[in-house]
């Protein structure tokens, strides 16, 4: 499976979906993050031209499927940093996000989970829900 890398396409706010019908989704983003390595940290529905509120995380040694997510608070901390992505190879842009996000999700056996983030993998969870709303790294530009 290629990663979607057509911007239009990227650009549709994805679905909610109920989690029986995620399941396949979730397997599938995980099969193609692990046949990526350690290039990714996480993919989201519409890479994989699934678009759905889908998102696996496998960063810092942790893995979270995330399905429905939403960011439920903000930190007031910013921080600046260059962030990647799959679906933009070789580009990095710095970008200033909170450092600490509460979520409110979706969970791989399907229970309703409600956390707290920080540092690097409240990026990368902030990233990929952008994705899921349609917003790329190159709007930050």
């Amino acid at each position: 499976m290629e990663i979607n890398k057509n911007v239009k396409s990227l650009k549709n706010k994805s679905k909610k979906i109920k989690f029986e019908d995620a399941k396949a989704i979730i397997h599938e983003l995980q099969r193609v993050l692990s046949h990526i390595g350690k290039r990714g940290l996480a993919l989201c529905g519409p890479q994989i031209n699934e678009h759905h509120c889908v998102i696996f995380i496998n960063c810092m040694g942790k893995k979270v499927t995330m399905v429905n997510p939403v960011i439920l608070n903000y930190g007031k901390e910013k921080i600046k940093y260059p962030e990647g992505c799959l679906s933009f190879p070789g580009k990095f842009i710095e970008i200033t996000r909170p450092d600490k996000i509460t979520v409110e999700y979706i969970d791989y056996k399907g229970d309703e989970i409600k956390d707290t983030f920080t540092g690097l993998i409240s990026r990368v969870i902030q990233h990929e829900i952008d994705h899921l709303d349609g917003k790329l790294i190159i709007d930050h530009e």
